[in-house]
């Protein structure tokens, strides 16, 4: 699925954002990294599903021609507030952040219920699939928190 824009969340502490979704988490958060830090809204936004299958490596590769990215972790929680249910069709692989030096974050389901872990970068399944986006524009922050 593609979404048109959603904003990004990246004051309210991860913890927090992974509480408030019922995330369980399994990484150690101070490993975790994103290069991009500040409000704004995320354009043209892929779900994974069209990289089914494909490694997190190889993903990124391929959106470096296509002129995206791979969303990062506060991008993967807003596109799971954006859409509940997307973890039942897919799970997705948030290679714009690391975990580590040669990992990527991962959202999925454990047990019916939505888990935050990590994949290694050279793998890849039939069932995961590594969101994308278009471009990104600001937006002030204050409009990220209020939600509008």
């Amino acid at each position: 699925m593609t979404h048109k824009s959603l904003k990004i969340d990246f004051k309210t502490p991860l913890e927090t954002q992974l509480k408030k979704l019922g995330i369980k988490n399994y990484l150690t958060l101070s490993e975790l990294t994103c290069e991009i830090k500040h409000g704004k809204t995320i354009k043209n936004v892929e779900d994974g599903k069209e990289m089914l299958n494909v490694s997190p490596k190889d993903a990124k590769d391929k959106f470096a021609k296509e002129g995206r990215r791979g969303l990062c972790i506060h991008e993967g929680l807003a596109l799971l507030r954006a859409d509940k249910n997307l973890l039942k069709d897919h799970y997705v692989d948030l290679v714009g952040s690391r975990y580590g030096a040669e990992d990527s974050p991962l959202l999925f389901l454990r047990g019916g219920k939505p888990t935050l872990s990590f994949y290694w970068e050279g793998d890849a399944a039939p069932g995961w699939g590594a969101a994308s986006c278009l471009g990104v524009s600001l937006v002030p922050l204050s409009l990220v928190l209020l939600g509008t």
